[in-house]
């Protein structure tokens, strides 16, 4: 058992006694699988000899699916994304009470990425996923993008328009937020990956400290002092 869930358990021992204890135990081995294996889906894709400008993108669809599934377990819900890696238009598929598609897009630049991620046959994709310090920068290329194409190209206007309303730098899915990632961060990933052969976790604020927050302790000891 690491340090921090000894010091949740405590905690929650204090909250509620040794059976929520025991029960929010169980709760930080689940978060911590969690993290696990979006670490261990990224760590496979950082490796996996692609020039780096291409592995960054496999590596933030990782990303992700896999801080959804996290935050998703984090607060109890019933989200879960995976990576279907095949020759369809979804890069992420979000399931729980409602299915959804997303396409994600990793380039240099946000005009780039905008023009990248605005393909008509992207206009099926419920989200629309891109760097966090490119996010203003693209909507606002697909809205100039839009204006430019409307009369010559309209349905390319309409997927501009689409980029416009839809894009994010998270994922969104019944409650549960995937993290968001920055181009570089993204290549400091895969960087990081190749020369050490790990991802940072304190340095990315995914250790399980990070990711379980005092609201959490509180909803878990409570919880389980009810049942």
């Amino acid at each position: 058992m690491s340090e921090f869930r000894r010091d949740y358990r405590n905690a929650v021992d204090s909250f509620g006694g040794a059976v929520a204890g025991e029960y929010a135990d169980e709760y930080a081995a689940r978060v911590e699988c969690s993290i696990e294996d979006m670490i261990d889906e990224v760590t496979r894709l950082a490796e996996n000899g692609k020039d780096i400008h291409y592995a960054k993108g496999d590596v933030a669809e990782a990303w992700h699916a896999g801080t959804l599934r996290m935050d998703s377990t984090r607060r109890g819900l019933g989200s879960n994304a995976f990576t279907p890696r095949d020759s369809s238009p979804n890069d992420i598929v979000m399931e729980g009470s409602h299915r959804e598609t997303a396409q994600l897009k990793y380039y240099r630049s946000a005009e780039a990425t905008a023009k990248a991620i605005s393909r008509p046959d992207y206009l099926s994709q419920d989200q629309k996923v891109v760097p966090s310090d490119q996010v203003q920068g693209v909507r606002a290329q697909a809205e100039s993008l839009a204006a430019e194409n409307v009369m010559k190209r309209p349905a390319m206007a309409a997927s501009y328009v689409h980029t416009h309303d839809t894009v994010d730098d998270r994922l969104r899915h019944d409650g549960a937020e995937s993290r968001p990632l920055t181009e570089q961060e993204s290549r400091t990933l895969v960087k990081e990956v190749r020369s050490t052969g790990e991802v940072d976790r304190d340095g990315f604020g995914v250790s399980l400290g990070d990711v379980i927050q005092w609201q959490d302790i509180l909803r878990e000891a409570t919880t389980a002092a009810a049942r």
